[in-house]
């Protein structure tokens, strides 16, 4: 008669499974993997909630100040020099979204921001064709990049 470790499964039935269990529970404490180190040199990141500082505000003609607002950022990427350049979608037709107001103005198509979040450079044609589209950027801007040289 075979032993049986419960009522109605057999031990000889079990080994193979206790076999198992064993030999990955040895295998897990001999292929134990170490703690990464951490070298003292490794950067910590916080978020900067005062990064980048406030968009500048223009006076129009009538006498307005109307400031700056991006609308969507289609890219952004970094300079050798840590400068943060965002290139803005704000300036297509229906760029800015109801909430940014009458009262703001597209900004630059390209916006460069030094390390301390201050406005370092802008440029960029915004002027749109009749039929609505950029005269100058690409119609769907989906991307930035700067070489060696930073240019963008």
């Amino acid at each position: 008669m075979t032993r049986r470790l419960r009522d109605d499964i057999p031990l000889v039935r079990r080994l193979p499974a206790i076999a198992l269990l064993a030999a990955l529970a040895a295998a897990a404490f001999w292929m134990a993997v170490p703690e990464a180190q951490t070298p003292a040199s490794a950067p910590e990141y916080r978020v900067d909630p005062f990064w980048p500082k406030p968009l500048p505000t223009m006076t129009d003609a009538d006498g307005l100040a109307r400031q700056w607002v991006t609308g969507m950022v289609g890219a952004s990427c970094i300079d050798s020099h840590d400068h943060v350049i965002t290139v803005n979608r704000g300036f297509l037709p229906g760029g800015l979204l109801p909430q940014e107001g009458s009262q703001s103005v597209p900004s630059p198509p390209v916006i460069l921001y030094d390390t301390d979040g201050d406005v370092a450079a802008s440029w960029g044609d915004p002027t749109l064709t009749e039929a609505g589209a950029a005269a100058v950027l690409p119609h769907g801007i989906h991307g930035c990049a700067t070489d060696e040289m930073d240019n963008i």
